[in-house]
């Protein structure tokens, strides 16, 4: 089991479904699920990825040891490592 996150820019969404083709890519290789985080990007990149964190806690408390991909696009990116560097 190896699910993905796919993590958003700087004034984008998940809900656009604009990155249908990257989540259709990681399943293509080898993803067995794909997640959308939504955030407000007006909101700061630490606020975010307190919730971003928040979110994944509660992603895998049912799966420890689980390995899953984080892709963030730009201000996305920024978000994850934010998460990153404060606890996961």
């Amino acid at each position: 089991d190896r699910p993905a996150i796919i993590v958003h820019g700087l004034g984008s969404d998940i809900l656009s479904n604009r990155f249908n083709n990257l989540a259709t890519s990681l399943v293509q290789s080898g993803a067995t699920s794909v997640f959308g985080f939504e955030y407000d990007s007006l909101d700061s990149v630490a606020k975010n990825g307190g919730f971003f964190l928040e979110a994944f806690t509660s992603l895998t408390e049912q799966s420890a040891g689980q390995t899953w991909r984080v892709v963030g696009h730009s201000m996305g990116g920024l978000v994850v490592r934010s998460a990153l560097e404060n606890g996961i």
